[in-house]
């Protein structure tokens, strides 16, 4: 028989007021719920020998995320705005008898098992002293895998990141049950969603009593030291604590929580695909973020903070406490804007400092960065961030203008032109925003922008709540034009929790 009891649920760990025993099992939950249980009846292969039908699952999902305002920002300290989407990644999980980590990974498109990912337990340990393997070992295990099975890392990752930072006692296996709705390559965060929905079962499976805030934190750190990506917080913690259609607002320095923002009624937010592969990985991406701490630094040496022997790790900023965007623009145009080289290679930089102060990129001698583009770009993200929440809390949920919510929207247009002077625009959410701001107000449209780490992924659209038709008519447009892309992400749901499912008695 393999049969969980999908009607009742025992136990709710959620992290949202009013989430009680007797809520609702989301539809996604119910639906991989589902799908592995026509896998097994099915006799796949790959998944009938993995789980116990007498045993509870463990069910968490957790979001994707639309960058409202902030995106590449957050690593520079400044505030930002996410909205958790419907779309979400499920995990289901149990403990298992044997020595061995399997995740496996289902196509959302045909529902079928996608990939399989298998990890002896004795991996993660020392082979002669038996003590957990460092981060950095593990991170080079995982890059050392094929192409086809890096992913792996963003699952079983979580593993040593618990090991070292919460006494995780790894003693027996884990299978690990992934389906995603959370699309790939589009920048809303699919893996941040998979990340945060894999912690919360692991962490809830081993008892481990760490809250969805330290989960996101410890979910950064599996991207940046496990899976290598520079990544900020912004999209973890979204995905682990935003609300349904509210704006998480998340100071990053590093990871302030502050009031939640609900649009204003008569607006509201959509995403729209560009077709173009993001990669938060990408060169591009890194690029932008040491060309900004390499601007960091060498304001550091303006102002007199830290002089060019210093050595990057001794470095005590208490006047901007290590964050960019804590720079006012009046003083950044004041005393620093002509001090910043248009351009600098990493030769020159290293010539004259040792590093940056940034602990998870590195200067590559042989790269050209632009350094006035992306340093400025924090410091007048920030101030365009906070200019656009306190518009949208002007009158709290009630309407607001068309003047105002043309204010919000000229806020993401001037963030737009800035990812490109920073060269982390693309072609296709270029003509994306061109073709939204061509429609303009009379048809609903006030705002777009390019999202999260940029080079292509989704724009973000502010407009009238009553103008999706219009938003979808683009889309559509866009898509036959451009032969990609196209898809529409509208709707929310609460961030991640978790349910004990029970089997069928």
């Amino acid at each position: 028989m393999w049969n969980w009891n999908t009607a009742q649920r025992v136990e709710a760990t959620g992290v949202h007021r009013g989430q009680l025993p007797t809520d609702p099992m989301p539809d996604d939950i119910e639906q991989a719920l589902s799908l592995l249980t026509r896998l097994l009846h099915d006799q796949h292969p790959e998944v009938v020998p993995l789980f116990d039908s007498r045993e509870p699952l463990i069910a968490t999902r957790a979001p994707g995320r639309l960058d409202v305002m902030g995106g590449i920002a957050d690593y520079s300290g400044s505030t930002v705005l996410q909205l958790p989407l419907s779309e979400a990644a499920v995990v289901l999980c149990q403990t298992t008898s044997d020595s061995m980590v399997r995740v496996i990974s289902t196509d959302t498109g045909s529902n079928q098992v996608q990939q399989s990912f298998y990890m002896p337990i004795e991996h993660f340990f020392h082979e002669r002293t038996g003590a957990a393997q460092p981060l950095s070992v593990m991170r080079g295990y995982f890059s050392a895998l094929d192409d086809d099975q890096q992913w792996g890392a963003y699952v079983a990752g979580i593993l040593p990141v618990l090991m070292e930072h919460c006494g995780l006692r790894l003693q027996q296996g884990l299978v690990v049950f992934v389906h995603s709705t959370v699309p790939i390559g589009k920048g809303v965060s699919s893996s941040a969603a998979i990340e945060v929905a894999s912690m919360r079962a692991i962490a809830h499976l081993s008892d481990l009593g760490i809250d969805a805030h330290q989960q996101a934190v410890l979910c950064q750190r599996v991207e940046n030291h496990i899976v290598g990506a520079p990544c900020g917080l912004m999209d973890q913690m979204t995905s682990s604590l935003g609300r349904k259609d509210s704006l998480l607002r998340l100071r990053c320095q590093p990871d302030i929580i502050e009031e939640a923002i609900e649009l204003p009624e008569n607006l509201s937010v959509w995403g729209i695909d560009s077709g173009v592969r993001h990669h938060v990985s990408g060169s591009d991406y890194t690029d932008a973020r040491v060309a900004a701490f390499i601007g960091y630094r060498i304001m550091l040496q303006q102002a007199g903070i830290a002089d060019a022997q210093m050595s990057a790790k001794h470095i005590n900023d208490t006047r901007w406490n290590g964050y960019l965007a804590n720079v006012t623009v009046k003083e950044f145009e004041t005393s620093f804007t002509q001090a910043l080289p248009d351009s600098m290679s990493g030769k020159e930089f290293l010539s004259r400092f040792d590093a940056t102060t940034d602990s998870v990129t590195t200067v590559d001698p042989d790269g050209h960065y632009e350094v006035r583009a992306c340093t400025a770009h924090p410091v007048y993200e920030h101030e365009r961030v906070r200019s656009f929440a306190q518009l949208a809390s002007k009158r709290g949920r009630n309407a607001v203008s068309a003047d105002v919510a043309q204010q919000m929207g000229a806020c993401m247009y001037q963030s737009h032109a800035s990812y490109s002077t920073c060269g982390i625009g693309s072609p296709g959410t270029d003509e994306l925003v061109r073709r939204l701001e061509k429609a303009g107000t009379a048809k609903g449209i006030y705002g777009a922008r390019i999202t999260g780490g940029g080079s292509g992924g989704t724009v973000a659209i502010l407009a009238d709540r009553r103008a999706d038709s219009h938003i979808r008519q683009i889309a559509a447009e866009y898509a036959d034009h451009a032969g990609m892309g196209g898809q529409v992400f509208s709707g929310s749901s609460d961030g991640a929790s978790v349910w004990t499912v029970p089997p069928d008695s």
